[in-house]
């Protein structure tokens, strides 16, 4: 399942939550490729927390990056790459007259096991306390670009925040990844073996 869910005020997206999930019918199941941008390294990241990212077995990542919206306003360009839950929601939000920032952060958690897969990104608007952006040509260019972010202070401060969020959240995500653990079938001894 995939969901994108806004929360709008006076026709501006505020903040939203992406949301996918998968749950092996097979048990145990085959697992799942690797989280995408939980790489050690990766220039793109504001912040990365990574416990383990294991193709097809365990996998647990948090990262903080930057979510640059001008793509969106492409939505009905098939040209353009954009994954398709933002392109569906981007279409919703066009249709609805609602507008959105050129940049949110992203808090993105991941969990996967054999069983299943949960991956929900947080979206901020930075703009909620004041803090907008420079306009820019591509996410590369945006002032929330990790390697840019530091030269800005308030920028900086605010991803420190979100920083903390994350760490405070992670434990609540991990847990309510846990609670959609299959039971385990108890397999009952056959009759006859029994005395």
């Amino acid at each position: 399942m995939a969901y994108f869910l806004g929360r709008i005020e006076h026709k501006r997206l505020v903040g939203a939550i992406r949301l996918f999930a998968l749950r092996s019918d097979d048990q145990p199941g085959a697992g799942f490729p690797a989280a995408g941008g939980c790489t050690t390294g990766n220039p793109d990241l504001n912040y990365l927390y990574l416990d383990s990212v294991t193709a097809f077995d365990h996998q647990g990542c948090w990262l903080i990056n930057n979510y640059f919206t001008p793509p969106l306003q492409q939505w009905a360009d098939r040209a353009v790459k954009i994954a398709g839950l933002d392109r569906a929601a981007a279409g919703d939000l066009a249709a609805k007259g609602v507008t959105y920032p050129q940049d949110m952060v992203d808090v993105r958690f991941t969990r996967a096991e054999t069983w299943g897969v949960l991956e929900v990104s947080y979206l901020f608007n930075p703009e909620v306390e004041g803090i907008s952006s420079n306009t820019a040509l591509s996410a590369r260019e945006s002032d929330w670009h990790a390697p840019n972010a530091p030269r800005f202070p308030a920028k900086a401060a605010y991803l420190a925040k979100m920083q903390v969020w994350g760490e405070e959240f992670w434990p609540k995500f991990q847990q309510a990844f846990g609670s959609g653990q299959p039971v385990a079938v108890v397999v009952k001894p056959d009759a006859a073996s029994q005395p």
